[in-house]
């Protein structure tokens, strides 16, 4: 068996465990959402499953995952502050807008044919209010290494839907940053306790 297949049969598990936790009653404030058995919070991370969905209906055609897609990130949609974060619920934290906007934006391209019209101008501006409060308040000053990391990726995958010279000038910004904090054996440091003034420790995840 191939690493791939492997790993899309994964995949499908978790998508399927995800799935049988979305809210589908339409009465429901929070219809689309994921619900959280362990603390019963809707939490705006769990949307980043738009993009497993995405991909488990590509590869099988089963449209139960697209249209859940399409109401989780309805969903997430109208949890987006003006100026285009998202808070990481129940936190105040809002770096993880970069995760959500990345699922997004590699997922919408695959559920476009699927969206109505008015679908397709609010998830448009919704990555656009998200990719321009990245621009502004994204630096290693206001976020980990993990996100600076993450939001080049996002900016240039959300450029290639809505070209904007300011999130490529941006992606760069950050990546280069993000490569000068490699060591010699191209390890990056991650999130740890912080001792006078410096991180130490990394997540081998980051990598």
């Amino acid at each position: 068996r191939s690493l791939k297949a492997e790993c899309f049969e994964t995949l499908t598990v978790l998508s399927k465990a995800l799935l049988d936790l979305q809210v589908n009653d339409l009465s429901d404030q929070h219809y689309g959402a994921l619900s959280c058995p362990e603390c019963k919070v809707y939490h705006t991370r769990a949307a980043e499953a738009v993009y497993p969905f995405a991909v488990v209906y590509q590869q099988t055609g089963d449209t139960t995952y697209r249209s859940a897609a399409v109401r989780l990130t309805n969903w997430l949609i109208k949890q987006q502050f003006p100026d285009g974060r998202w808070k990481e619920t129940p936190w105040e934290w809002a770096g993880t807008t970069a995760d959500q906007l990345l699922m997004m934006a590699c997922a919408y391209p695959i559920l476009k044919p699927a969206l109505s019209p008015d679908e397709q101008l609010r998830w448009m501006q919704s990555m656009k209010q998200a990719a321009n409060y990245l621009v502004k308040e994204m630096s290693p000053d206001y976020a980990s290494i993990n996100y600076c990391a993450t939001t080049p990726a996002t900016l240039a995958m959300t450029h290639r839907l809505i070209p904007d010279s300011s999130y490529l000038v941006k992606a760069k910004q950050l990546a280069r940053w993000t490569i000068a904090k490699m060591d010699d054996a191209g390890f990056i440091q991650g999130e740890a306790a912080r001792a006078h003034g410096v991180k130490y420790g990394v997540d081998l995840g980051y990598e």
